[in-house]
């Protein structure tokens, strides 16, 4: 079970679908400075293990999201790559078993870059949204 890695093209193939779940591991205020990818929900590093083993509705009234399925796709990013490595080993590990996991080595550095509306495309009330069902 390894962890595939995807492109800037597989990330814009996939932000409208809905069967795809991008999960940002970055701190929620590098995420508040530099804003996110769309329809991706933050999970930091840290609570991974915590967040993905919730239950259904936990998960769902937290992330307003559908909790993934153990074979739904998973991305997870970070800013450049490292941390998003290890939340995917994290995820595919046997303790959580997810068996679709990839990672987006190039990360939100890349996006942005990329990107050529950054500023128009990061959803503020989105991130307001997400605030409120963060609990740190």
């Amino acid at each position: 079970m390894g962890v595939e890695t995807v492109t800037y093209n597989d990330i814009i193939d996939c932000i409208n679908n809905p069967e795809v779940l991008l999960i940002d591991v970055r701190d929620p205020a590098d995420i508040a400075d530099t804003g996110c990818i769309p329809t991706s929900i933050n999970i930091p590093l840290c609570k991974v293990q915590q967040e993905l083993k919730q239950s259904r509705l936990a998960f769902l009234a937290k992330y307003q999201r559908t909790k993934p399925a153990y074979s739904q796709k998973l991305i997870f990013y970070c800013q450049f790559g490292e941390l998003a490595q290890e939340a995917a080993e994290i995820a595919s590990s046997s303790n959580l078993g997810f068996m679709n996991v990839s990672v987006y080595k190039a990360g939100f550095s890349e996006w942005k870059f990329k990107w050529n509306e950054f500023d128009d495309y990061v959803d503020p009330e989105r991130l307001k949204q997400q605030e409120r069902y963060r609990n740190f």
